[in-house]
Parts: structure tokens; C-alpha cells; sequence
């Protein structure tokens, strides 16, 4: 850990903090103005030693104060934040990102939580926080009926391979001294979420705690955050996330009451282990992939730049990588069959693809239908982008018939654009895929999420509750540069293949229409050459051409059928029947 957040203090808080013995924290709210910035957090670092326990007490509590919330974040292991030293059922939290409410009585001025680090021989960083909260606000978490605590103002956050699922209890309306209970069914409070990324690959504890600090008061949720729509079917309380391993995303809640707002306890994730992100935080994590991923970066430079003039080779590989794609997906939905296992058998279908439509080409030769392939994978990047980047997250096609219409379509425009243009849309096409093949490998090493084009779509067919995932790509500084040198190289694929066809045929002469056009004559030809009496003598030799005199329309003179260009010589009894 990062020796400089031990027993820090941020200038800001330093009237708030009493003193700080060994194992205990006071914090004092006497100046604190609930009035003139409601929420407003007192903020601390400590790092806990191994198996410890660290006794916060915050008091000078001022009356106007209805409610406060504490919250322990830690870096990468979990704490226990507790109402008591002893561990009671109902009165804790764990994990990273904790919170507990405390409502104040008309007459308390005090509180005291504990937060306990049982982690063996590990120390863990803590960023400590308190929020007060007036008697207008609503009370994150106070209608609760799933999570342990009476009072949940946290967030429980769990994720998948494909996924990130966040879930939060209802906020309860304001509770005044004066004035009875509101209860939870009148649904009065609103409640808005945000979402916010890190930079990509970005695992440092410091970036941790200064993302979780703009996402903790109401104001800075709301300039820091995206905020993301309600679901179309399920708990309102439930979000459900696209995950981008290794690009971290802290989550945020702000519950309204009229002209009044409070925040929830903001929740993170990288969407794999922190502890070994080396292995978990990789899409590519194993031997094979990481060939494979190597392996298409030449291939898709050769396509990019040599595809149309190297035509067979070309058939091949687009064959190979669209009957993987294809192939993946379908194994993923048929089967139950773990990702590695998965690869294998796609490469090799891919594989068997690849050479099916090379054959294809070399037996036929039709141009038009080995240059449809190309353009319907064209087709199909294109719709994955729309897709990443705005599609998905359409509330209409949230529903699948609704987004898999919509997609097949946008993939079928491109081929139907391309219809007059066959040389030049082969062109074009290997110029962009192999581009983008080109990148893929640099997006992996270097962390960006462009891969991710692919990989959502490929997710929204195999997963199933992925159509309700917020897709909401991070786009950062990486992703553009990888962009701009996306739309460079296909530009520059797209002019060399141009440079180096010029005077040449469109398409090469498919290696096997020859032959077959041999085998083909050969099937009418006697089988026998023995001669018979009507053998021709010379079978070989070529028939004189017939020639056909020169033929006026006129009437006029007995000659019309004899013209000084072509005499009539042959056809004399046709001037017979023109005089009869």
C-alpha cells in the first residue's frame, strides 16, 4: 500500500478531527453547517494493521442534524464497519465499500461504529467518511427489506464474466421529530443512479479513493457521473452493467424528496480480483488466446494491405474468421462448454469454413457471390458499432426480436450499397476488417475496450439477461488513438490495393474453371476412335466460312442483286424468281 495515506488528514477537516490515538478516532460535527451544505463529507485515511479494530467516535453532534452516515471504503480487502465491537447479526456490513446510518434523537449528541480489519498479516488502506443530513432529507436505504442491515444505505455489487449487477433498497421518505412516520408504500422518494469510469487500467489505490470522493455528496454524483435509465422490466432498485474488466466504475445513487436529496454509499469495481488482476482482469488470459490474438494482428494486416491482390488468400481467412465468430456462438448457446474449450472448437469450425469457401471460389468463380461474404462481415462490424455505441441502449430494443431485426438490417445495407461497386466494395471491406484486426491485439496489451465491439454482440446472443445490461462503453484516450489509427491504416489499405490493380483484370481467374470446363466437353466426345464409313475425312479441318451477298430493297433494275462491291455469282436463280 501507498505509505502517504497513513494517518493523513486533508486540510479541509482538520477542525473536525480531535485527536488520533492508536485505535481510535474522534470527530467532532460541531462545525458542521447542515443547513448551508447538506451531505457535505468530513473525510479521513487510515490504514488498519492486520487484525485490528479501529473505534470511531463522532460527536458535538449539532440538533439540526437528523441523520449520519458513515462510510468505510477499503482498497482491495474487505472491512468490517459495525454499530458494536462485538459482531451482532443485523448490526454489520462487509466488504469494500461500507456504509451505516445513524438517526440522531432530539437529545443525543454522539455515535460510535467500529471498523475491523480481520485480514491475517495484511494492513489495508480505509478512507473514512461522514455526511449529516437534515430532517427534510430522505434516508438512503431506510426501506430496506433484503439486506442485513435495518438500514442499508450501501450498495451490493456482484459480477460475472459478461456482467456487472448492482442492487440497493428503496430510501424512506423523511422522518421529522415532530411529525409521524411516513410509511414505504407511498413511494414518494425518486431515486436517480450514475455510474462513472476510471482510467483503463488504471489499478493504483489513489485513483480508487479519488473516484469514490466524486461520487459521494449529491452535487458531485450528478457532474461526475452518467446518469443511466430506469429498466424496462425488473427491480427499479437493480441496474444491470456491461463489464469492462480492468477499467474500474464506481456507482452512485442520489434519492430525492421534493426539493431535498441525499446520496448512497458509492460502490466499485474493476469487474475481476484486484488481487490477482494479472490473471483475472485479462480477457486473453490463457496461452492459446494469446497466440490467437497475436496471430490475427499479421492477419489482419495482410488483409488490410495485400487482401484483393492476393484474392484466394483472402477468401480463406475471411472464410476462417467469420465461420469462427459464427461457430463461437452458436457452441456458446448449444452447449455448456467452458471459454477455452469453446476457442478450440471455433478455430477449427473456423478453419473448415475457411477452406469450404475457398473451394467454393476456385470450383465457381463467381465474384459476386465470394465478394458477398466480405461485404456481410462489413456489414456486421458496422451494426456491432452501433451497437457499442448507441443501439444497446435504446429502451425498444431492449427487446431481442426488436434489436437482432434492426441488426440484421443495418447488416444488410452495406452489401446492398456495395451491389455496383463488387471490386471496389472488396477492396473496402478488406481495408476495414483487416484494420481492425490490426488493432485488436494492441487494444488488448495496451487496455482500451474497443474490443468490445465485438465482444457485446457476442455477449447479447449468448448471455441471457445481457439485454438489459447498460452497455455505456468508456471511450478515453486510448480507445480515440486506436480509433484515429483504425480509420488511418484502412485508408491507407484501401489506397495501396487501389495502386497496385490498376490495369489489371477485376478479379484472378478461379485455378479449377479449366479443368472443369474440360471435364465438362469431355463428356460429349466419343469414348471410341475407331473411324466408321461416316467418319468425316478431315474431322479436323475448319469449315470455310459462308458469305452472303450484298442485298438492296430497290426495284428498279433487273442488277439490284449485283453489286460492284459484292457480285452475285452463286444465288443466280433468285433473279428467276424475282422476274417470274
Amino acid at each position: 500500500m501507498d505509505s502517504a495515506y497513513s494517518l493523513s488528514l486533508y486540510a479541509s477537516d482538520l477542525n473536525y478531527f480531535l485527536s488520533l490515538p492508536d485505535g481510535e478516532l474522534n470527530v467532532s460535527l460541531a462545525d458542521y453547517n447542515v443547513s448551508f451544505q447538506p451531505g457535505h463529507i468530513v473525510k479521513n485515511m487510515r490504514q488498519l494493521p492486520a487484525i485490528s479494530t479501529l473505534t470511531l467516535n463522532v460527536v458535538n453532534i449539532p440538533d439540526k442534524i437528523s441523520f449520519i452516515i458513515v462510510q468505510a471504503h477499503a482498497f482491495q480487502f474487505n472491512v468490517t464497519l459495525s454499530y458494536y465491537d462485538v459482531l451482532n447479526r443485523h448490526f454489520y456490513a462487509n466488504g469494500t465499500n461500507l456504509g451505516l446510518v445513524e438517526q440522531i434523537d432530539k437529545d443525543q449528541s454522539d455515535a460510535k461504529f467500529y471498523i475491523i480489519n480481520g485480514n491475517e498479516g495484511t494492513n489495508v488502506s480505509v478512507l473514512i467518511t461522514i455526511q449529516g443530513y437534515g430532517d427534510e432529507a430522505p434516508i438512503p436505504g431506510g426501506c430496506n427489506m433484503e439486506f442485513s442491515v435495518k438500514t442499508a444505505p450501501y450498495q451490493i455489487m456482484r459480477f460475472t464474466n459478461a456482467m456487472v449487477i448492482v442492487d440497493s433498497q428503496p430510501a424512506s421518505p423523511p422522518q421529522p421529530y415532530d411529525k409521524p412516520a411516513q410509511p414505504c408504500e407511498a413511494h414518494l422518494v425518486n431515486h436517480e443512479m450514475y455510474h462513472m469510469y476510471l482510467p483503463e487500467r488504471d489499478f493504483t489505490d489513489e485513483t480508487y479513493f479519488n473516484a469514490l470522493l466524486k461520487m459521494m455528496t449529491v452535487e458531485d454524483i450528478q457532474i461526475n457521473g452518467r446518469k443511466v435509465p430506469e429498466p424496462m422490466e425488473g427491480s427499479p432498485m437493480r441496474r444491470s452493467y456491461s463489464a469492462y474488466p480492468g477499467t474500474g466504475s464506481v456507482y452512485g445513487i442520489v434519492a430525492k424528496y421534493g426539493k431535498t436529496a441525499a446520496a448512497y454509499v458509492p460502490a466499485f469495481t474493476y469487474a475481476c480480483n484486484t488481487v490477482y488482476w494479472t490473471d483475472s482482469c485479462d480477457v486473453l488470459n490463457t496461452t492459446f488466446s494469446k497466440v490467437l490474438c497475436a496471430t490475427i494482428f499479421f492477419m489482419g494486416f495482410f488483409v488490410c494491405v495485400y487482401g484483393h491482390q492476393f484474392f484466394k488468400t483472402e477468401m480463406f481467412l475471411l472464410g476462417f474468421l467469420s465461420g469462427g465468430l459464427v461457430s463461437y456462438i452458436l457452441i456458446a448457446l448449444l452447449t455448456t462448454y467452458s471459454g477455452s474449450v469453446i476457442t478450440v472448437i471455433s478455430v477449427i469450425m473456423g478453419l473448415c469454413f475457411g477452406i469450404l469457401w475457398l473451394g467454393l471460389w476456385c470450383c465457381y468463380g463467381i465474384p459476386v457471390c465470394s465478394v458477398l461474404l466480405a461485404t456481410i462481415t462489413l456489414g456486421f462490424v458496422v451494426a456491432s458499432i452501433g451497437a457499442y455505441a448507441w443501439l444497446g441502449d435504446v429502451d425498444v430494443l431492449k427487446n431481442d426480436f426488436n434489436f437482432w431485426m434492426v441488426f440484421a438490417c443495418v447488416v444488410m445495407v452495406v452489401p446492398i450499397l456495395f451491389l455496383s461497386l463488387i471490386q471496389k466494395a472488396n477492396m473496402i471491406s478488406c481495408a476495414v476488417l483487416g484494420a481492425y484486426a490490426v488493432i485488436i491485439p494492441i487494444d488488448h496489451y495496451i487496455g482500451s475496450n474497443l474490443k468490445y465491439i465485438i465482444v457485446n454482440i457476442i455477449r447479447r446472443a449468448t448471455v441471457k439477461q445481457f439485454r438489459m445490461a447498460i452497455v455505456d462503453p468508456p471511450f478515453q484516450m486510448k480507445d480515440t488513438v486506436l480509433c484515429i489509427l483504425w480509420i488511418a491504416l484502412a485508408a491507407v489499405g484501401i489506397t495501396i490495393q487501389w495502386y497496385k490493380q490498376r490495369g489489371k483484370p477485376p478479379f484472378p481467374p478461379p485455378p479449377f474453371l479449366r479443368y472443369r470446363e474440360r471435364f465438362r466437353r469431355s463428356r460429349f466426345t466419343p469414348t471410341s476412335n475407331v473411324p466408321t464409313e461416316q467418319t468425316p475425312l478431315l474431322i479436323d479441318a475448319d469449315v470455310p466460312p459462308i458469305r452472303i451477298p450484298y442485298i438492296t430493297t430497290s426495284r428498279s433494275s433487273d442488277d439490284v442483286f449485283e453489286s460492284p462491291h459484292r457480285p452475285f455469282k452463286y444465288l443466280s436463280f433468285l433473279k428467276i424468281w424475282r422476274t417470274s
